[in-house]
């Protein structure tokens, strides 16, 4: 609400007003030439778009408000065929938006335990865009920006690091929480109402590796046990430039002249 209230234009909040150099339907019929009339036509464009964002923003906004007094709210559910639920409400639920996963958490909170806090600092390694590092270096990154966090923590709106970051609202809510256990006397007893996302890598390229015994797809998919998290898309990319790359030395390929256009 103060990131709004201030004028917006951060961390996937639209801005709330509009440019002073608003363009008005009726200065189309006025242009001299072609080019004039496209440029007004990209800035109605990109007007329309700002006041789309504004709507789409302020219902979230006005959800969240109106339930901010309960002290449990609950989202219907809708099945489809292949058994994937998926919430009823769309303006404002857990599986929207960044800005709608920061907002909500769970109202039954659990103690962090032994292994809770670790956890709590890959999350948020994880958002803060470090999700392909190995679980130990994505805890070191952590304790290297301990200070950054200790300051987005305490002060969010003079301390805007986090809204640079890809997934800005679910970092601060990492970091608040975060913060919040270091600083508690004892981690293990701190309860934590945050909400962790895990998800499965390619689920289908999963079964088939799963299936086949393949142990280089089983290492692309993280079934194996490596230390850094495998990532299939890059290994295909990596292979096709390897592929366009020997057909672009290739002078006898069929598609030496395509690769080195590629």
């Amino acid at each position: 609400m103060q990131v709004w209230e201030q004028g917006g234009g951060i961390a996937e909040i639209p801005k709330r007003q509009h440019d002073k150099t608003y363009v008005f339907e009726h200065q189309i019929r006025e242009c001299k030439n072609y080019e004039e009339k496209y440029q007004l036509l990209k800035k109605i464009q990109s007007q329309r778009d700002l006041y789309s964002l504004q709507c789409d923003f302020t219902l979230k906004l006005g959800v969240a408000v109106a339930f901010n007094g309960c002290s449990k709210i609950y989202f219907p559910h809708n099945m489809d065929f292949r058994g994937r639920l998926y919430p009823i409400p769309p303006h404002l639920n857990h599986m929207g938006p960044d800005i709608g996963r920061g907002l909500l958490e769970f109202s039954e909170g659990k103690k962090l335990g032994k292994s809770g806090l670790r956890w709590l600092k890959i999350h948020l390694a994880n958002k803060m865009g470090k999700d392909k590092l190995s679980m130990s270096d994505r805890e070191a990154y952590v304790d290297q920006n301990i200070d950054q966090i200790l300051k987005c923590a305490e002060d969010p709106i003079k301390h805007q690091d986090w809204a640079q970051l890809e997934d800005a609202w679910q970092s601060l809510a990492a970091m608040f929480d975060y913060v919040g256990a270091i600083k508690s006397n004892n981690a293990e007893e701190y309860i934590s109402h945050l909400h962790v996302h895990q998800d499965g890598s390619c689920n289908g390229l999963q079964h088939y590796a799963a299936l086949g015994r393949d142990v280089e797809g089983a290492t692309q998919v993280n079934l194996a046990n490596t230390s850094k998290p495998g990532d299939v898309y890059t290994h295909v990319a990596g292979m096709v430039e390897r592929k366009v790359d020997n057909d672009a030395q290739d002078t006898s390929s069929k598609d030496h002249i395509i690769a080195l256009k590629l």
